[in-house]
């Protein structure tokens, strides 16, 4: 340990650990990135802001631990065009909480009908209990994979990010797109790779032509048990969501109960309580700058009277967030933050 003495009055000498360097931490790189021996001691994956691959500010308490979703749960999904057939095999993007819900029947759906295409509402129900991998299973079980084939890993994944990207249809922006991002992987480092490289990974596991690198991790996944894995793209980008999930194997965990089309209203609805939702998390002094919480409470009043609607939302979402208040106030040592406390609320 280093130790300070106190040699005359008003002076303090620092006798330092012996070999140590002025301005070089013991657990660190020149770059700041941690040493092997300083990730085993600083264990708690947080890399560059990012907890496996999830921005600090956006990590939720579930995903420290594996959890299960129980037998008989019902989730919803929404799809483009025709019915989400579970037996086909590949991944199953689903909601299971009213937020989230909302979100997909609300944004989502609107977005799929703003191009002219039909939002389809799927009920998927569970026939297994469904193990999710904590974030850091998710994560260690990609970084695996990744050391085993660096190369083969970082250009699967950078073709399915271009496949995804607005100007796919552009080859040669598409091939410029795929190297940039493989390229990424190569030049960044472990510390990257596990943060933000997996954050990638994650956005391009919907491309349906390039899925190499998913399906190996999916593979690998379930031969340690899993199931499924969070959404986290969702959690931090565009929906904010509460708990999406990403069910790898629904073939073996799901079955269809049943699908049809949504109405313009119903997506309307969906939305405005989604707004809603997203606006009372402004409410007060950030309102003063951004207005979401007036236009969402003006949107969501507006609404319900068109569509004749007397049950108000807003008004259970009050009594809700009571209740959240109380359930923190009572269990003053709960991991839970305020969101997640009001996704579970949302599920009883």
């Amino acid at each position: 340990m280093s130790t300070w003495i106190c040699t005359r009055q008003n002076e303090l000498t620092h006798h330092g650990i012996k070999g140590m360097k002025w301005g070089v931490r013991r657990f660190q790189n020149k770059d700041g990135s941690l040493t092997p021996a300083g990730r085993k001691r600083y264990d708690d994956g947080v890399v560059n802001g990012n907890k496996y691959g999830v921005k600090k500010k956006f990590y939720k308490s579930y995903m420290d631990e594996d959890r299960v979703l129980e037998k008989g749960k019902h989730i919803q999904n929404i799809s483009k065009d025709k019915k989400r057939d579970v037996d086909r095999g590949d991944p199953v993007y689903g909601a299971h909480t009213r937020h989230d819900k909302n979100a997909y029947a609300g944004q989502y759906a609107k977005g799929i009908t703003d191009w002219g295409d039909k939002a389809i509402i799927n009920d998927i129900v569970l026939t297994k209990d469904v193990k999710v991998a904590s974030q850091k299973a998710a994560v260690n079980a990609f970084m695996e994979l990744y050391k085993k084939d660096p190369k083969g890993m970082s250009e699967s994944i950078g073709r399915a990010y271009a496949e995804l990207d607005f100007f796919h249809g552009i080859q040669k922006f598409r091939d410029w797109n795929a190297n940039r991002i493989a390229n990424k992987f190569s030049k960044k480092g472990e510390d990257w790779v596990q943060s933000k490289g997996y954050l990638l990974f994650n956005q391009s596991m919907m491309a349906e032509k390039e899925s190499k690198a998913r399906v190996k991790y999916y593979d690998l996944l379930m031969k340690k048990g899993y199931d499924a894995i969070s959404d986290i793209n969702d959690v931090q980008t565009g929906y904010n969501s509460d708990d999406p999930i990403i069910f790898i194997n629904p073939k073996n965990t799901m079955k269809n109960v049943k699908h049809r089309e949504l109405t313009a209203d119903e997506i309307e609805i969906a939305n405005a309580r989604y707004l809603y939702d997203e606006g009372i998390k402004k409410k007060g002094v950030k309102d003063i700058i951004d207005r979401d919480y007036s236009f969402a409470k003006k949107y969501i009043k507006e609404v319900e009277k068109k569509q004749g609607i007397t049950d108000s939302y807003a008004k259970n979402q009050t009594r809700m967030h009571k209740l959240a208040k109380q359930y923190l106030k009572d269990h003053p040592n709960s991991k839970m933050t305020y969101s997640e406390v009001m996704a579970m609320l949302d599920e009883t």
